[in-house]
């Protein structure tokens, strides 16, 4: 229904209507992006993970916890640059599934509601967790998959 904090923006007009779409899409949400953590495994992703983050905020989202699973790059000053975002530090690789428990557990001790998952190289459009947000919504559904090869309509379930 509305953005939980104020946001303000600037940019051409083309960057202006994108900004548009995006608030309209969030206002027919049920939820409060507050309640959205966001978690991202990451291996070794020092020259993507900052757009995926860099992404996340513009779309609004606020808690996002990247999980460094034993990156022997520089994946986590990265993070720490970027500012205002969980990192959360696994000695050694684990893998990504172990990641994602990771960062879900530390969502679940936040009290998160809603809980998503994106991965850290840049080939899912952060923009996309909206309209699976909204399914989620209109389902009322305890869970939802995306897929990037499956797709209905304009969006991959």
């Amino acid at each position: 229904m509305y953005l939980c904090r104020t946001t303000y923006f600037s940019g051409n007009q083309d960057t202006r209507s994108n900004f548009l779409k995006f608030i309209t899409l969030v206002k027919q949400l049920n939820l409060c992006l507050e309640e959205v953590f966001v978690v991202i495994p990451a291996l070794n992703e020092q020259n993507r993970i900052l757009t995926v983050l860099q992404k996340l905020k513009e779309v609004g989202f606020q808690n996002i916890i990247v999980v460094d699973d034993g990156s022997t790059d520089l994946t986590s000053d990265q993070v720490v640059s970027e500012g205002s975002i969980y990192l959360l530090k696994h000695i050694v690789n684990l893998g990504p599934g172990a990641s994602t428990m990771t960062g879900i557990e530390f969502a679940l001790l936040k009290d998160a509601k809603y809980i998503a998952t994106i991965d850290a190289d840049h080939q899912s459009d952060p923009k996309d967790l909206l309209v699976l947000l909204k399914e989620i919504e209109r389902q009322k559904a305890d869970l939802l998959i995306g897929s990037k090869n499956r797709f209905v309509g304009d969006y991959a379930y």
